[in-house]
């Protein structure tokens, strides 16, 4: 039995909860709890298949992981609902176990079975983070990853932890919606950081150039309401601002993304349950975003590590970026409605144009002081 750290380490590699090589079990952190309904099935699952194993000769130099319901994987579960039964029922002797398992099956590792966004536990050591990478995802992203349904959820007297770590209840049968995962379509989201009465010039630029911008005055909570938590996730989104350091504001509203914590708010059986996700599900893995501001990189890298997964990006300004106004709304020297954009040296209406200006949205985004940061998560 291998419960250290670097068992952890190894279990938690191949997103097992335990795993069996020959005579050796290898479990993942907490996992070995045969005092534990849970730790006693998985520790029963576990020991048939070092019976199984028993037979195979020297264990071959490359174990792969094991086949979604195959052969040695039925068997293993057979033989544990035999030594762990209802009330009531015969409990299985040492000796009858030997007699009963095959004892030919080479070393494997176990996974899940899916069905289009719905996928089903084959075994007792399937984990939620193997079947977040199982989807291409990373292992982490199990936190967006909706309970279906859980054995452990309909028992009079569930885990004193379910709630809080559902996920270290995986049972055989259980069903949970990845749909998050594979989502490459979703909701879209424009907002500007204006106040339209404060700053009306500057809010009716950004609805001119993105229409349908809004103002928002807590763009965290609009990510969360527009994504319903995650259920559906945005997909392309544009922000419009003022910008320096980590930072992004106007009149309505400020957004600094490196204050916000992407697993948050924390995963429970409810809110999963509820499709409800911390930060990181609220975008899809292929999101594309956009923010338009003075210099904006340092707010896109903050908020690429903390709200986007690997595969989604944001798209940055990398210059000062100028309201202007064309010649028929300059009018004794004043500007009366900004109608275009340009790149410049510094936000200074007297420094030095480096870019534009644009009257379009597609001129301005062909400009040369735009750089994609990639998601972190």
């Amino acid at each position: 039995m291998h419960t250290d750290r670097h068992a952890a380490e190894s279990a938690r590699a191949v997103s097992a909860h335990a795993y069996t090589v020959g005579r050796n079990i290898v479990f993942n952190a907490g996992q070995f709890a045969p005092g534990t309904a849970h730790g006693a099935r998985l520790l029963a699952h576990e020991l048939t298949h070092v019976v199984q194993q028993a037979g195979a000769g020297p264990t071959p130099g490359n174990i792969m992981l094991g086949r979604a319901g195959d052969q040695a994987e039925h068997e293993a579960d057979r033989v544990t609902a035999q030594l762990m039964p209802a009330p009531g029922s015969a409990v299985l002797g040492a000796g009858a176990v030997r007699d009963i398992v095959s004892r030919d099956a080479l070393p494997v590792l176990r996974r899940w079975k899916t069905d289009g966004d719905t996928a089903t536990s084959d075994s007792d050591t399937d984990t939620l983070g193997g079947l977040a990478k199982k989807a291409g995802a990373h292992f982490n992203d199990w936190k967006c990853i909706r309970p279906v349904s859980m054995r452990a959820a309909t028992l009079a007297a569930p885990p004193a932890n379910f709630n809080a770590r559902y996920e270290l209840y995986i049972n055989k049968g259980d069903q949970f919606d990845i749909s998050n995962l594979t989502a490459t379509t979703g909701s879209t989201l424009s907002i500007h950081l204006f106040d339209a009465t404060a700053e009306p010039n500057h809010a009716n630029l950004a609805a001119l150039f993105y229409p349908g911008s809004v103002s928002s005055t807590e763009p965290d909570v609009d990510l969360e309401l527009t994504s319903n938590g995650g259920a559906s996730p945005i997909a392309d989104m544009v922000i419009f601002g003022h910008a320096g350091g980590g930072s992004m504001w106007g009149g309505a509203g400020n957004f600094a993304p490196a204050g916000f914590n992407p697993e948050e708010p924390p995963p429970t059986y409810p809110l999963a349950n509820a499709g409800l996700f911390p930060r990181r599900c609220w975008f899809t893995r292929n999101a594309a975003v956009r923010s338009v501001g003075c210099d904006s990189q340092a707010w896109g890298t903050d908020f690429a590590s903390h709200y986007l997964r690997t595969g989604a990006n944001v798209t940055t300004t990398t210059k000062s970026v100028r309201p202007k106004c064309s010649a028929p709304l300059f009018v004794n020297g004043t500007c009366q409605s900004f109608d275009g954009l340009d790149f410049a040296s510094s936000s200074q209406i007297g420094a030095p144009m480096l870019d534009g200006p644009f009257w379009t949205v597609a001129e301005f985004h062909a400009g040369k002081f735009w750089t994609t940061i990639k998601g972190a998560l």
